[in-house]
């Protein structure tokens, strides 16, 4: 719990707007901004959290994310991940890695797709590939 340093009076500040999904195959310039290792929801694994940020144009500090599943009992998620891994590391330019965060602030780009809208989650964007940076 946390005490407002006042009362916050919700009528008088708009909410936000939804983002807006952006095409498929879209490329957005990003920075690799936080990475955490954790655990899967049923405890049999684990995945490497990915937080980007736009660094430049239309879209400069939006946010996105992407899961590598790197610990999995299921073979072909950890392939899966493995390989989005290599491309963020061949776009970064670290062919080889320890440490996510050897991978933080070198800016790539983020080539998206879109997950459609199920049951009562709008469509959003999700991380497709990864692509050397091109100013």
């Amino acid at each position: 719990m946390a005490q407002l340093h006042k009362e916050f009076d919700s009528t008088q500040v708009p909410a936000a707007d939804p983002f807006e999904v952006l095409p498929d195959n879209t490329l957005v310039p990003a920075v690799l901004d936080k990475s955490e290792m954790k655990a899967t929801s049923k405890g049999d694994g684990h995945y490497l959290s990915l937080e980007f940020v736009v660094i430049e144009g239309k879209y400069e500090g939006r946010k996105f994310f992407d899961r590598l599943n790197l610990d999995n009992p299921n073979e072909q998620a950890v392939k899966i991940a493995e390989r989005a891994l290599s491309a963020l590391c061949r776009a970064t330019g670290k062919i080889k890695v320890s440490d996510s965060d050897e991978l933080h602030g070198i800016p790539v780009m983020l080539k998206l797709g879109i997950d459609p809208a199920r049951g009562e989650f709008e469509a959003r964007n999700k991380i497709k590939d990864y692509k050397p940076y091109a100013d």
